[in-house]
């Protein structure tokens, strides 16, 4: 048992890099998307839209990463 939860612990461990990037992302789309200036340049620069997903999924994080 205490092997198993150390091997858990340890590809948390691995995988907490996306977390960290997860809530970098939706800083940055928040902050371009509350002001309005800066969605203006945006949308003109870039022909990607920014997108408004749901909070609990975490697909939509990825689909969010991997469209820019």
């Amino acid at each position: 048992m205490a092997a198993a939860r150390a091997k858990n612990l340890h590809a948390y461990d691995l995988c907490s890099w996306i977390e960290d990037l997860e809530r970098d992302v939706r800083s940055i789309r928040n902050s371009i998307v509350n002001h309005q200036y800066t969605l203006f340049i945006y949308n003109k620069h870039s022909d990607l839209k920014l997108l408004r997903v749901a909070e609990t999924h975490f697909a939509s994080l990825m689909v969010v990463l991997s469209s820019h």
